[in-house]
């Protein structure tokens, strides 16, 4: 179901206790992409199980405008990860609001889970028997509480058609500090300096289709990366690592 303007809904699930950083990460990046022509190509919206407030691991509440109405209108929905495994759902079975909340996704809508928010896919039976991947530290969590997910922790996201999760990676080793340059007396100039190369054409969006298809190029957001995919190149730009 898309909006009246034709473009793809988007729902951010908040729950109790949401991590505030990664709740504004899809906002941001759905509610900014834009056709060539400069029109929205998503609409956006944040809400709860109950349309009440949550609050958020920094210490202030989130007031949304939407309850789970909004999920029964979504093509896509995202779950933002929460201080404690994703409301409750670390012993493998979804809390009753939260499950009646879920209840009323229409079938065929996507969804993304960021972080720890894959417990909330798993309890609901929608990552049975698929791959599927969530922070490195539940990463054994997980697989006991949820056998019959195909869990890879190692990568940074995985995308199974209609259900994307991202992890938090694990942080990169501090690197060896580099030795000290050897001075030399009298350096030789370089006789064919190399000029610096030309910025990249900004790319511009005429799509709506797949996680933001900009022209057959894939991006994909989740809260350690930008991840931009063409069918030549694969690049990952580090926005955020936690631990």
């Amino acid at each position: 179901m898309t909006s009246p303007g034709g473009r793809h809904r988007v729902a951010v699930l908040a729950l109790d206790g949401v991590y505030a950083f990664e709740m504004g990460i899809p906002p941001r990046i759905f509610g900014a992409a834009q056709d060539a022509g400069g029109h929205p190509l998503y609409d956006v919206v944040v809400c709860t199980v109950d349309g009440g407030p949550v609050r958020t691991d920094a210490g202030f509440e989130v007031a949304v405008e939407h309850g789970p109405e909004a999920l029964a209108a979504a093509d896509t929905v995202v779950i933002p990860p929460t201080e404690r495994l994703c409301g409750g759902t670390d012993e493998g079975v979804l809390p009753g609001p939260l499950a009646a909340a879920l209840a009323r996704v229409r079938p065929g809508t996507r969804w993304v889970s960021l972080c720890t928010a894959s417990y909330v896919l798993a309890a609901a039976g929608l990552l049975e028997g698929r791959p599927a991947t969530t922070h490195w530290k539940e990463a054994d969590h997980f697989r006991r509480t949820f056998p019959r997910v195909a869990l890879d922790e190692d990568v940074l996201f995985v995308d199974d058609g209609d259900i994307l999760t991202a992890p938090e990676p694990e942080p990169e080793p501090e690197p060896e500090p580099e030795p000290a340059p050897v001075p030399v007396s009298d350096p030789v100039p370089d006789p064919d300096p190399v000029s610096d190369p030309e910025p990249p054409e900004p790319l511009t969006s005429s799509s709506s289709d797949g996680f933001g298809s900009l022209d057959g190029v894939h991006v994909v957001v989740v809260p350690s990366a930008l991840i931009v995919r063409t069918p030549a190149v694969n690049v990952t730009l580090p926005l955020f690592f936690g631990v």
